[in-house]
């Protein structure tokens, strides 16, 4: 399935990515669908920026 061009997110054999990361969005969007603050998931994903976590869940 095709999803729209971001520069946030990377499809990859078959799955979704934070872009130019290993970090899946599904991990990404379940911490924020707990309640995780983007300050709260940057610290339980340290090589994403603010900037990209913002990006994913906007």
């Amino acid at each position: 399935m095709a999803y729209p061009p971001s520069q946030y997110v990377d499809e990859r054999s078959g799955g979704l990515y934070v872009a130019g990361t290993g970090v899946s969005l599904d991990s990404l969007v379940i911490h924020f669908q707990e309640g995780a603050s983007p300050d709260k998931i940057a610290t339980s994903f340290p090589t994403l920026k603010l900037s990209q976590i913002y990006g994913v869940i906007a």
